[in-house]
């Protein structure tokens, strides 16, 4: 079998793996798919924001967690730090 020289598709910025209507065939893919269709646009909207929200916390933690004062915390200390900051950052949001 000759090998094809070059990068393989989708490698490079701009080249895609498949073309623009083909859609993938993964079963969870495509349960997510349906769910997204059956949605209003209130509901997507809802869905957008709750992802954000989530997404949010999770950065929020993740800084909290790379802080010294966190890590040397006990576990109790921890848990409420984690508290302040999840209702810090849906505060401000």
């Amino acid at each position: 079998m000759q090998k094809i020289r070059g990068p393989k598709p989708g490698d490079t910025p701009g080249h895609k793996r498949k073309a623009s209507d083909e859609l993938s065939n993964n079963p969870h893919t495509e349960k997510c798919r349906k769910r997204v269709e059956k949605m209003t646009e209130i509901e997507k909207k809802l869905e957008r924001y709750k992802n954000n929200d989530r997404q949010a916390r999770t950065v929020a933690l993740r800084k909290l967690r790379d802080t010294s004062a966190y890590q040397k915390a006990s576990a109790d200390e921890k848990n409420i730090m984690e508290e302040q900051k999840k209702n810090e950052v849906m505060q401000t949001r």
